[in-house]
């Protein structure tokens, strides 16, 4: 049996009213204008993965904990979907954030692709 659930999403407003906001799986930060919310969750170790799309122009403010990092220095995600970019796609074409953790799990990573249309989100475990 596994604890992983997936949903996705039409639009940010349809992950609100669906509670993936207020249950913690979408952070509230995610610009309202967001679209094709994919996402994928753990309920034993809260470790999570959510990609979306952005309109051209959008503009969106991380969290003030957030610090810019290199790919290298991320830990992927856990479990990795097929919506999700290829690790060549990621360190090419990607902008990382490490923002403060929760208490669980141990990272929590912010992507932006270059041209700004594409965001990812993700809590992973640093590998044992």
């Amino acid at each position: 049996m596994t604890d992983n659930f997936d949903a996705s999403y039409d639009s940010m407003a349809g992950a609100i009213a669906e509670g993936a906001v207020r249950k913690g799986w979408i952070p509230a930060w995610v610009p309202r204008d967001a679209t094709d919310l994919r996402e994928v969750h753990n309920l034993d170790t809260s470790s999570s993965a959510l990609a979306f799309d952005l309109p051209e122009g959008t503009r969106w403010q991380l969290p003030a904990d957030c610090r810019p990092i290199n790919f290298r220095d991320t830990v992927p995600p856990s479990p990795r979907r097929r919506w999700w970019p290829s690790d060549a796609t990621l360190a090419k074409s990607y902008a990382f954030h490490e923002c403060k953790a929760e208490a669980s799990p141990d990272h929590t990573f912010v992507g932006l692709r270059a041209d700004g249309r594409h965001g990812l989100h993700w809590r992973a475990y640093d590998p044992e």
